[in-house]
């Protein structure tokens, strides 16, 4: 793997860090946050392709969640905002993991 490629990767899990304080206290979300705190680490550590194809996994979860409960709250801005995050960082986690 190419440096740039990882470094690539270490961002992705940077920003997929930043996203999960984002949502860390949102009860909807506990069970991605936790899997999402693991994952992040361990790719923080080592930028494996497997890992971070397994984290944009998660985060398609998130985002498939997020657009359940927009359509029982389409008010809600800060679903906007986790659905329009979540795809973004999931599409950067794949692209960085081929």
């Amino acid at each position: 793997m190419t440096e740039s490629r990882e470094n690539y990767r270490k961002t992705a899990a940077l920003y997929c860090r930043d996203f999960i304080d984002s949502i860390r206290e949102k009860p909807d979300f506990i069970s991605e946050v936790r899997a999402l705190d693991i994952m992040v680490v361990n790719a923080m550590e080592s930028a494996d392709a497997a890992l971070v194809r397994d984290l944009a996994k998660v985060m398609a979860a998130v985002h498939e969640k997020a657009m359940r409960l927009y359509a029982r709250y389409p008010q809600s801005v800060l679903l906007e905002n986790i659905i329009v995050r979540s795809e973004s960082i999931r599409r950067m986690l794949v692209e960085s993991a081929d």
